[in-house]
């Protein structure tokens, strides 16, 4: 029985790499190698299918009529780069490509392609702080804190960490403060393993409701609208909720569909709203 070497088998697959490449632009400008299967081993801290979703290089659907996918020794050399970003982004830096196979069938038209992933350790949250949003009604802010998708001890998810950024900003934007900035840092913890993030706010200045004002309305007195869905009073601070209740107030009637809209300069603390309603024919069934 002959044994082949972790080294050895990578100079293998690398020659059949390249030949196969060869063969692949010798052939018509699409390919006619069809990638039969993508398969990885070692794979266990990440979703494997949203690994794959991450390439370039994909499986041929099965089904006869189904697209199919040719292989590309470019496309495939820069998807072992990207596995490894795809990972570093997840909190495993250190994860790298330990090997691949590259097997050809006996029509040598279909590849079965096997990569080996080596994970490393990941990068764990120590401790999420916000700064800067004392703002918020404590209570809200708890809501917020409790139900952030990253928690302590998890591994850092990059793309988690820019969904709590704007978790951040649509809170504060949501009690009066339009022109809200989060910024996110993130700190070496007590070792090289462990990360801080850091969330600290600048709420900006709160706004308030100015005057409203009703256009396009004909059959429907400003009084009607106003009571539908302009019950803010002027001392009222704009949110993102409160402008999204102004249009629901008149859009859930059958007569007519309304949009608004807010205009302000950041050196006003108070906005000049603008509703206008258009007349919708209501349609009822016998």
């Amino acid at each position: 029985m002959v044994v082949l070497f972790p080294a050895m088998r990578l100079a293998t697959s690398a020659l059949v790499l390249l030949c196969l490449s060869m063969a692949a632009s010798a052939c018509k400008e699409e390919g006619s190698i069809k990638v039969h299967k993508l398969k990885f081993n070692g794979v266990k801290a990440v979703d494997e299918a949203r690994l794959k979703t991450a390439l370039a290089t994909k499986e041929s659907s099965w089904i006869p009529w189904g697209r199919k996918h040719y292989f590309d020794r470019s496309r495939f050399d820069a998807d072992l780069k990207r596995v490894q970003a795809f990972y570093a982004d997840r909190g495993y830096p250190d994860a790298r490509v330990s090997g691949f196979d590259v097997k050809l069938n006996d029509k040598q038209d279909e590849v079965d392609l096997i990569v080996t992933i080596a994970e490393g350790e990941p990068i764990k949250v120590a401790a999420i702080n916000f700064t800067g949003f004392d703002v918020i009604p404590p209570a809200h802010f708890d809501r917020m804190t409790k139900g952030l998708p990253l928690k302590i001890g998890e591994p850092r998810d990059r793309q988690l960490v820019v969904t709590i950024h704007e978790m951040a900003v649509n809170e504060l934007r949501d009690h009066g403060y339009p022109y809200a900035k989060v910024s996110t840092q993130e700190d070496d913890g007590a070792d090289e393993r462990q990360a801080t993030l850091d969330f600290a706010a600048e709420p900006g200045k709160v706004a308030h409701f100015g005057p409203v004002e009703i256009s396009g309305n004909k059959t429907v007195s400003d009084h009607v609208i106003e009571n539908a869905s302009c019950r803010s009073s002027p001392a009222t601070c704009i949110s993102a909720a409160s402008c999204r209740n102004r249009s629901a107030g008149c859009t859930g009637w059958s007569y007519f569909s309304s949009r608004t809209s807010s205009r302000a300069t950041r050196s006003s603390s108070r906005k000049k709203c603008r509703f206008a309603s258009r007349w919708r024919k209501a349609i009822t069934s016998a």
